[in-house]
């Protein structure tokens, strides 16, 4: 008889990390969409419209760089941060892009146990 093992409860700080992680990715999305809705129309309003949705990266990057990880959960909803192509743009630190590239690769092929 098989025995089912429960995933193990996440403190409140890999909560939150994996919260903003999800969020963070979900305005890279609305970013992305934007621009290929308006690739050819820019205007005054669309780039209004686009500065209003940037400006949401910042507080989910300081809030998540102020919320420390308690486990390999955490780290990882970090690193995803960093894999965003917008955080790739803005950013140069290939050897932090590197880690976060590393840690969510082996994390998806089950390489890591968290």
């Amino acid at each position: 008889m098989a025995s089912a093992q429960a995933a193990p409860a996440l403190s409140a700080n890999d909560r939150r990390l994996v919260e903003l992680a999800n969020a963070y990715e979900a305005l890279d999305r609305r970013c992305n969409e934007h621009t290929a809705a308006h690739h050819h129309d820019h205007t005054p309003a669309t780039d209004d419209e686009f500065d209003v949705l940037t400006s949401g990266f910042g507080p989910l990057e300081e809030e998540c760089a102020a919320t420390p990880a308690d486990s390999l959960v955490g780290i990882i909803a970090k690193a995803r941060l960093c894999r965003s192509p917008t955080a790739r743009g803005c950013a140069d630190n290939e050897h932090a892009f590197s880690i976060a590239d590393d840690i969510c690769r082996l994390q998806a092929m089950g390489g890591l146990h968290v």
